[in-house]
């Protein structure tokens, strides 16, 4: 078994292959006159001075004290990423490029400072993959065809923006200052769509309203504006480009005698040559218009309609990648297409033996290449609709999310992580049988797929079937015995089990193995939680938060505990950052959520009323919401509950809304009914308890 961190190092590793492309790209766009030690100074400088901005992001805690929740997203995006990480950038580009020995022309200074920019953008994404906990393969990924695009490009506006300065002395100032602000909004337009993505569905006013007058969703309206903010900074960045070849193109060799032959002959063939460039830059191409024709297909299969807008804006990086690489031999080639069919009819006519074999060979490539191609295209398709279910889920459209799933089985037909997805949705809307119905297809599909067993011994475990559960995560790790998630979930199951001894050595192994697996903590204040050390729990939490921001779990358990303390100021801010992140369990965060909220004396209604939003309608407990928004009569909540679970959770509800009303006697009398209901799994159980003794004291 490969070690985790292996495959960590691999994904850090091919994070950083779009930054090996842009430095090739720069190279040929300097056309043997950029000099390659200017831009390796460039990119040592860029990665040195990144570490400037990533302290000042240090401040973002006390500026979330001092804004409100929409002013803060606007501060981070503009001022933290965009005047922060660009103002460091601009040092780099004045202090280091512009003064080096051997930078010649605009041209140069262009091409450096997007070299500024891709060093700056390779150490981001070294420490983003880093911090990601168990998200680092995705984060890998995006950033790769995104952010790091994103910085070298904004390099080079900055770039231009340095090179007219110097051209215009009187206005020398004013030029650098329009080059930093310009970059700086650039930047900040493409991180508030993401971030204000974030807090969907609370977003702000503003773009509700603007959502609402263009007849689409928030999301839709955040991701046209992310495509808006890569499309104005690709067509600047591409006119930089323009402008650096038009002047080396004046240029000719004997102006620079000294940079003739920088690189040796091999080097030479291999990133100058048109081969190269044609090959490269058709690829890249076609990656772009591929990730493109993605996002409209699945759009036309079902998926949210914010897919194809993303897709759109991925692609046109890789295209103007593309285009950056081979942009003089793609006009070469268009030019000259007449010269070229005669040149290959010519070829074909005295060499038929040799042009037979050519034609047969690029033949084959040409059907193997599109056999291949369709398959990725089709399973791409299947993973984009994949992905748009899982947001839909997340959001509570239950059932537009199940036909996302079952879209996606139309291109691959055995897609495990579609099954997978489907049962978790099956989950949410409690209907187990199916499931597991998936579930089993998965393990009958994969067997040896560690993944299948254990979202299988969920199901088990929701139902209280330990007996099940716990069988199904040995097999699990009896196929992956080195993932340590898997043994941690083992330690939750045995302890929801009653088995307190064999949670505690899991919870032990876990953490002498990952020290920096934050579910790891989480087992681990759980069974100080039953051990009733709420203090050492509290800690625990705080290690698991610490290690992953986004732990949605950490911050709910957290907060129960804070609730029972009485410290009601505390648990509101843990509920709103698990309700933020989101989960299977938003629904029952946003209820304790309203109670800490009422029981500090404020009006919770309001904000429930903005996340009943995001939470599905025609599934448990969103009675209970209907209720606590006095929407739903009593009795029709009362009959809603048939199941004993949902019968615990109901008389727990509704006696802490009792209690809230001043009705303590009746409030008492449904939490000593929760406690004889709920089973010792149910986060129920233990707050029935601790709220009746805190009733009756």
């Amino acid at each position: 078994m490969v070690d985790l961190s292996f495959w960590r190092f691999g994904a850090l590793v091919a994070s950083l292959v779009p930054g090996a492309l842009i430095f090739l790209m720069l190279l040929r766009i300097g056309r043997r006159r950029l000099s390659p030690n200017l831009l390796t100074v460039a990119v040592a400088s860029g990665a040195m001075i990144a570490f400037l901005p990533l302290t000042f992001s240090l401040l973002e805690p006390v500026a979330r004290e001092a804004f409100d929740g929409a002013g803060f997203f606007f501060v981070r995006a503009f001022v933290f990423a965009g005047l922060s990480e660009e103002g460091g950038k601009l040092l780099a580009c004045c202090f280091i490029v512009m003064p080096h020995f051997r930078r010649r022309g605009r041209a140069d200074l262009i091409l450096a400072c997007a070299g500024v920019g891709l060093g700056f953008a390779l150490i981001e994404n070294v420490s983003y993959v880093l911090r990601a906990s168990d998200q680092w393969k995705s984060i890998a990924l995006t950033r790769a065809i995104s952010s790091v695009p994103m910085h070298a490009f904004l390099g080079l506006i900055m770039g231009l923006g340095l090179a007219r300065a110097e051209t215009n002395a009187s206005r020398r100032t004013g030029a650098i200052l329009g080059a930093w602000l310009a970059c700086a909004a650039l930047h900040g337009l493409y991180d508030l769509p993401m971030f204000l993505g974030e807090i969907l569905p609370l977003s702000l006013p503003l773009v509700n309203v603007l959502a609402g007058l263009l007849s689409v969703s928030a999301p839709t309206l955040l991701a046209a504006s992310y495509l808006l903010a890569v499309i104005a900074t690709i067509c600047v960045a591409l006119r930089s480009v323009s402008i650096c070849r038009r002047d080396l193109g004046v240029e000719s060799e004997s102006d620079r005698p000294w940079l003739a032959r920088l690189s040796p002959v091999l080097l030479d063939r291999l990133v100058f040559s048109a081969t190269t460039g044609l090959l490269f830059g058709a690829l890249l191409t076609l990656a772009g218009l591929a990730l493109i024709a993605v996002g409209f297909v699945a759009r036309a299969s079902g998926a949210e309609p914010m897919q194809p807008l993303i897709g759109a804006a991925l692609g046109a990086f890789v295209v103007a990648l593309g285009w950056g690489v081979a942009g003089d031999e793609f006009a070469a080639l268009f030019r000259d297409r007449a010269s070229l069919a005669r040149s290959l009819a010519a070829f074909a006519s005295r060499r038929r033996l040799a042009a037979g074999m050519i034609g047969v060979a690029v033949g084959v490539a040409v059907a193997g290449g599109g056999y291949w191609g369709v398959l990725g295209f089709r399973h791409a398709v299947a993973s984009t609709l994949v992905a748009s279910g899982m947001w839909r889920a997340a959001i509570g459209s239950l059932d537009l999310a199940i036909a996302n799933f079952d879209a996606a089985f139309g291109y691959v037909p055995d897609l495990l992580v579609a099954y997978q997805a489907r049962a978790e949705t099956y989950r949410i809307m409690q209907d187990y049988d199916r499931a597991l119905a998936d579930l089993d297809r998965a393990v009958e599909l994969y067997p040896n797929d560690a993944s299948a067993h254990a979202m299988r011994a969920l199901i088990y475990a929701v139902r209280h079937d330990y007996t099940r559960a716990l069988p199904a995560l040995d097999q699990a790790l009896t196929l992956d015995p080195g993932n340590v998630s898997l043994l941690a979930a083992r330690g939750g199951a045995r302890l929801d089990s009653g088995d307190l001894e064999g949670a505690t050595q899991d919870a032990e192994r876990a953490l002498r193995a990952r020290p920096d697996l934050s579910t790891a903590y989480d087992l681990d204040a759980r069974i100080l939680v039953e051990k009733d050390d709420a203090a050492g729990a509290v800690v625990r939490y705080g290690e698991a938060i610490r290690i992953d921001p986004k732990n949605a779990e950490a911050y709910f358990s957290r907060g129960r505990l804070y609730f029972e303390k009485q410290d009601y100021r505390a648990a509101s801010e843990d509920f709103w950052r698990a309700a933020l992140i989101g989960g299977g369990h938003r629904s029952y965060i946003a209820l304790w959520l309203y109670l800490a909220r009422a029981n500090s004396g404020q009006d919770g209604r309001p904000e429930l009323a903005t996340w009943s939003k995001a939470i599905a309608r025609d599934v448990w407990p969103y009675p209970l919401i209907e209720l606590y928004l006095g929407s739903k009569p009593f009795a029709s909540v009362a009959s809603a509950a048939t199941t004993n679970d949902q019968r615990c959770e109901f008389a727990f509800y509704v006696g802490e809304l009792a209690i809230l009303a001043k009705m303590e006697t009746d409030g008492a009398r449904l939490l000593s009914g929760a406690r004889d209901l709920c089973p010792r799994d149910f986060i129920e159980a233990r707050a029935s308890r601790k709220e009746l003794a805190r009733v009756e004291a």
